[in-house]
């Protein structure tokens, strides 16, 4: 069954990057290539809802899946702020995959009111 599993991949041509990514389950990749997520970047794309209602009963928690895309995004270089990727979330880890997302958002907004305020 690992062999089909592999050769499954293969024909799909699942994005290696994807495949290697910390916290994305291998049970997952097959069905994720099935609906046309096979790169990094169609997986970096997605809203963590957009994760779970592709994927139906196999789902992630909300958590796990806003944690899976938050590495995809790492990996595929969207932040430039030399913070390590969060590990996937425990009980403990929420607070992480929460306010990394604002942090971000808070950067970039504090960077465009600077270049506006110098313009004027």
């Amino acid at each position: 069954q690992a062999l089909e599993t592999e050769e499954r991949k293969e024909e799909l041509q699942i994005d290696q990057r994807l495949a290697a990514l910390a916290s994305m389950p291998e049970h997952l990749l097959i069905p994720l290539a099935e609906k046309g997520i096979v790169t990094l970047d169609d997986f970096a794309d997605l809203a963590a809802d957009e994760l779970l209602e592709e994927l139906g009963e196999e789902a992630p928690t909300q958590e796990a899946a806003a944690a899976m895309i938050l590495e995809a995004r790492h990996v595929a270089g969207w932040f430039d702020d030399g913070e390590a990727v969060p590990e996937a979330p425990v009980a403990s880890g929420e607070s992480e995959v929460s306010e990394a997302p604002e942090e971000a958002v808070s950067q970039e907004g504090s960077k465009e009111e600077t270049s506006t305020d110098s313009d004027t």
